[in-house]
């Protein structure tokens, strides 16, 4: 004689610095279980699973996207980033000549390529 096979439903909210999951059966209103989740470990373990690339694309624009479906997640011109690395809020004052001379060094290097390839 076949049983029937509850069906439960997920309910998967954030609260806080948590997730709270609920999982229930169809048939009822409470929760069969609750599990509450450190957000960071959860954040940690999608964001790893989900493959994130970054991409400099020839519009000069720079894209963060999934490598399952190349859905973009974010973008932003590279002059745009640029400008947000170097803004005087940004740096610390006995870093700043090093840095911006290795972002200097780093980006005649990008424009260099980028010539080549014009070629």
């Amino acid at each position: 004689m076949p049983t029937d096979t509850p069906t439960i439903e997920v309910a998967f909210a954030l609260a806080g610095d948590a997730y709270v999951a609920r999982i229930r059966s169809s048939a009822g209103r409470e929760p069969i279980v609750t599990l509450i989740l450190p957000r960071a470990a959860v954040d940690r373990a999608v964001l790893e699973a989900a493959q994130a690339r970054l991409e400099v694309r020839l519009d000069g624009m720079v894209a963060t996207y999934l490598e399952a479906d190349s859905r973009t997640l974010s973008s932003a011109r590279l002059s745009e980033l640029i400008a947000a690395a170097v803004a005087a809020d940004a740096l610390a004052a006995e870093d700043d000549a090093t840095l911006i001379g290795r972002l200097q060094a780093e980006l005649e290097r990008a424009l260099d390529i980028v010539r080549r390839a014009r070629r």
